[in-house]
């Protein structure tokens, strides 16, 4: 009853909502009076500087929000069904730091009367971390590949005397090919791209919006140490085959990677031991189907 009007009347408050609008105090009260079983205490926040970006940035915002999110998650947390979900919420706006909400959640049938399972509060906090950063996921996303196909054409436009290396005389021509069977010749392409992204700015400057895409993307993921460093350099492995893609194509141009072919089926031999030792089994069969077993231990 403290928690309820704590959230409800604390100066900064947006005073109390459900699912279906406002609840005034006593009436929250009243709910939570009746309530059987255990009740749940929710804090979800967000960085100011970030509530606008998330588009949690004013009450409207962050109530349609929960309205949107918070009864699957907090069925999933409870392990209950999501028509037994009850819950009452309030925006604090008078945090320094941040825009937060506090959450009171129980289930109406009294069946949630123990602790909550580690496994279910991480995916409950999964989906609503998820949730809550979908619309700055979706501008990283969208910049990352907008900076990557600037870096591609970056990279195309450079020319063909400026990247030039021995390639082998026959063959396809992909930069994971190179790699694998003449990396002396994929390491030189890469170091003539480099050198090439230091002598022009728009090369450079589209790597570098590339790489704090993601690591924007990373952030946002919540990746840290190893998992963090690992993400950005496979993002940055796959930029620097597709620059080296695009700079193959300015130097052989008319040796682009031939489609593979299906190979077909060779027809079954109509000689040889095999076939004679199959033809035996099928004799033999036959022979059985039609002859008594007697007759055949005879």
């Amino acid at each position: 009853m403290a928690l309820a009007g704590y959230y409800a009347e604390r100066p900064g408050s947006t005073a109390l909502f459900d699912q279906d609008g406002a609840v005034p105090l006593r009436e929250a009260r009243a709910r939570l009076a009746d309530a059987d079983g255990a009740l749940s205490t929710w804090v979800i926040s967000v960085r100011r500087e970030e509530a606008d970006e998330l588009r949690l940035g004013c009450k409207d915002e962050w109530q349609r929000w929960c309205r949107r999110e918070l009864t699957p998650a907090l069925a999933t947390a409870m392990g209950v069904p999501e028509s037994s979900v009850r819950w009452v919420a309030a925006e604090h706006e008078n945090a320094v730091n941040s825009k937060h909400v506090h959450v009171l959640a129980w289930d109406s049938d009294g069946s949630l009367s123990s602790v909550m399972p580690k496994h279910q509060l991480e995916r409950a906090r999964a989906m609503m971390t998820d949730a809550a950063l979908a619309p700055a996921m979706k501008v990283a996303l969208d910049e990352r590949d907008i900076a990557r196909s600037a870096a591609v054409e970056a990279a195309r436009s450079i020319p063909a005397e400026e990247v030039r290396v021995e390639l082998p005389p026959t063959g396809r021509i992909s930069y994971a090919h190179l790699r694998r069977w003449h990396p002396g010749a994929a390491a030189q392409l890469m170091e003539k791209l480099v050198r090439a992204g230091e002598a022009r700015p728009e090369v450079a400057e589209a790597v570098a919006r590339y790489r704090a895409a993601v690591e924007r993307c990373a952030e946002l993921k919540g990746l840290e140490g190893t998992a963090r460093a690992r993400y950005v350099r496979d993002a940055m492995a796959d930029l620097d085959a597709r620059r080296a893609n695009a700079a193959l194509r300015t130097i052989a141009p008319d040796r682009t990677e031939a489609p593979t072919e299906t190979q077909g089926r060779t027809a079954a031999p109509t000689d040889g031991p095999a076939t004679r030792r199959l033809a035996e089994r099928r004799m033999r069969a036959e022979v059985a189907a039609c002859v008594p077993r007697r007759e055949l231990d005879d």
